[in-house]
């Protein structure tokens, strides 16, 4: 997932299609999930995405193989 840190979130959506949810975080800041099912049920992907749409940092819960 690190590979992806400074690159626009509109790239995983373009792979991943809408999140989950989007959670503004604090200002100028929004947490992105995605609930990985087709992964593993227990999957779930956190982007963490500036104002400017640029990622900036990642994490994740359950079992998620690797992705890009």
């Amino acid at each position: 997932m690190a590979s992806w840190v400074g690159s626009d979130i509109k790239e995983i959506e373009n792979l991943w299609g809408p999140p989950t949810s989007i959670v503004k975080r604090s200002e100028g800041e929004a947490v992105y999930q995605y609930h990985r099912t087709e992964v593993d049920p227990s999957c779930v992907h956190y982007w963490i995405v500036g104002d400017d749409g640029i990622i900036t940092g990642f994490f994740h819960e359950g079992y998620c193989r690797p992705i890009g």
